[in-house]
């Protein structure tokens, strides 16, 4: 019985002297739950970029007051960037949201023919009457007057008219346009109705001034539209 009881002294000895040594190594177990670790229990430095696998974390991680220091360091101030800073070509129209740049944020003269691409505006992107005819540089022709004039010198209506006249004793019709000078720089065309058949267009006292005939080479009355060009 006594050598029993020794024998399982002994043993309960060695294990404890095992205990013993394990705590004396720091061994234990530890079942590791949710936020055992925090982030004040990492030494600094000991995790770079390259022990954080791609996409392991995502905005929902992160705490708000991480996101907005993150946010506000890449944050760009007002006039921060400028075209010098953006690289050619490096922005295309699927960058941009619809409706994301108008006009008005467009410096005046920012832009130049030399800057858009050939075929790059198509009537598409461009909103009704964006373009008025007075917005072109350099016009080589435009439109000083246009109307319709009844036989008897009346303006049934008309763009820059002032008035119309119809003398009898010469034949003629007179136009009274305005913006017209003297000079031979203008151009009148002529749609005939009626009994005319042929016309000719002069130039008198700043006006245009215009003879209709039928088809024997008489002087006629007759209704025409008219459109007075100005070459620049």
């Amino acid at each position: 019985m006594n050598e029993k009881l020794t024998m399982i002294l002994a043993i309960l000895a060695v294990l404890l002297s095992v205990v013993a040594i394990m705590s004396g190594l720091g061994i234990k177990p530890v079942d590791v739950d949710t936020n055992t670790v925090g982030g004040n229990e990492i030494i600094d430095g000991s995790v770079t970029t390259d022990d954080i696998s791609d996409n392991t974390i995502k905005s929902d991680d992160l705490n708000s007051d991480t996101t907005n220091y993150i946010i506000g360091m890449f944050k760009v101030p007002e006039n921060g960037v400028s075209s010098d800073n953006i690289a050619d070509k490096s922005i295309t129209n699927d960058d941009l949201a619809n409706d994301s740049v108008s006009g008005n944020e467009i410096v005046d003269e920012s832009i130049n023919t030399t800057d858009i691409m050939d075929g790059a505006i198509t009537n598409e992107k461009l909103a009704d009457d964006a373009i008025q005819w007075n917005d072109i540089n350099g016009i080589p022709i435009e439109v000083l007057a246009a109307g319709y004039i009844l036989s008897g010198g009346q303006v049934a209506y008309g763009y820059n008219v002032e008035s119309a006249t119809y003398n009898p004793s010469t034949t003629a019709y007179r136009l009274n346009l305005t913006g017209y000078n003297s000079g031979n720089k203008y151009v009148t065309v002529l749609s005939l109705y009626g009994n005319a058949t042929y016309s000719q267009v002069g130039h008198s006292l700043y006006s245009p001034v215009i003879y209709l005939y039928n088809s024997t080479d008489h002087h006629v009355q007759s209704d025409f539209y008219f459109v007075t060009y100005q070459i620049n």
